[in-house]
């Protein structure tokens, strides 16, 4: 608030904890409903990846731009200028689509296993998932970004060479 700034990412994460939270308080407290909660809250998050896809911007534009900038006014231009590029926003449009399928692929696993597996072994199986998942995103997030920056400046390379 003292910046004047909206950060989308503190929006989504301070959303999901308020919705994580009502979902506790509110739904059943059997142990295999809290497991199932964490399966919602993700499942939703993948939803709202894929909802993105439909908007002017999809999210993991925005995360990026918080992760892949320093805050600054001129960093945020450049982030924001890099959206002319069709293989930047094809790149950003994948990552939304990628990680709002494996959540929900997550969510609907983690679900399903929490109705055939005990509660005991889910209790330790159910934060591998999330983690496990989150931790194969973000080493292929990374992996893609480092991909696309490359093909990126080889097009930019050749271009300036055709001139």
């Amino acid at each position: 608030m003292w910046r004047r700034h909206l950060d989308e990412f503190a929006v989504v994460t301070l959303v999901f904890l308020v919705i994580s939270a009502v979902m506790s308080l509110v739904g059943a407290h059997s142990a295999r409903a809290l497991l199932v909660k964490d399966s919602a809250v993700t499942g939703m998050f993948g939803l709202l990846c894929l909802a993105t896809l439909l908007a002017p911007r999809p999210l993991m534009f925005y995360f990026g731009r918080k992760f892949a900038t320093d805050g600054t006014e001129a960093s945020t231009v450049w982030w924001n200028d890099l959206w002319q590029y069709e293989g930047f926003r094809r790149t950003m449009m994948t990552m939304t689509a990628v990680w709002g399928v494996a959540y929900l692929l997550e969510a609907g696993v983690r679900a399903a296993l929490a109705y055939v597996l005990s509660t005991d072994t889910m209790v330790v199986l159910s934060p591998v998932l999330i983690y496990g998942v989150l931790g194969a995103l973000a080493l292929w997030t990374g992996w893609y970004a480092k991909r696309s920056q490359r093909k990126g400046e080889e097009l930019a390379a050749a271009a300036a060479t055709a001139q």
